[in-house]
């Protein structure tokens, strides 16, 4: 049924429906609550994605959980950045899935708890591109810190 919907206005995306199967926009420090997404076998999207990889690889991961984690369907965002890297808009739009959202307290504190979750990740026995792909991550987060906190140095200078 969901399938059938995402379908209904191609080649537009029913943002609609993809918001809802990521589970809106959260915050990646908060309690981690389980997408809609994930409740759908992996495999069971990976072979809807197979009728037409070209278009429904970019919609599932605009959609995929921002987590690597199993239990928050990571398995799910895996299979995409393993299988589908090199499609355009897939590791793009994973990638922001997992820095959009709101947040609270100064933002360096923000990419170092998530800094700090990337490489619990790296840890993990995941596929070698899925490896790269979270070394790439936390390269950008060591840069985004730099600025941050040359930012949040700046703001409480400027205070004062």
């Amino acid at each position: 049924m969901v399938a059938s919907y995402l379908l209904s206005s191609a080649p537009e995306w029913r943002e609609d429906i993809l918001n809802w199967l990521k589970g809106g926009f959260g915050s990646f420090d908060e309690k981690h609550v389980v997408p809609p997404i994930a409740e759908f076998p992996p495999q069971l999207i990976l072979d809807w994605i197979e009728h037409d990889p070209e278009e429904r690889a970019a919609m599932i991961a605009h959609c995929a959980p921002d987590s690597l984690d199993d239990e928050f369907g990571g398995a799910l965002t895996r299979a995409l950045l393993a299988n589908y890297r090199n499609l355009d808009g897939v590791v793009s739009r994973i990638h922001w899935n997992f820095h959009s959202g709101c947040r609270h307290g100064p933002r360096s504190q923000h990419l170092r708890a998530m800094r700090d979750q990337f490489r619990n990740w790296l840890g993990k026995d995941f596929d070698a591109y899925v490896r790269s792909w979270i070394d790439e991550e936390i390269v950008y987060l060591d840069r985004e810190i730099e600025a941050a906190e040359i930012s949040e140095e700046r703001e409480a200078w400027n205070r004062s």
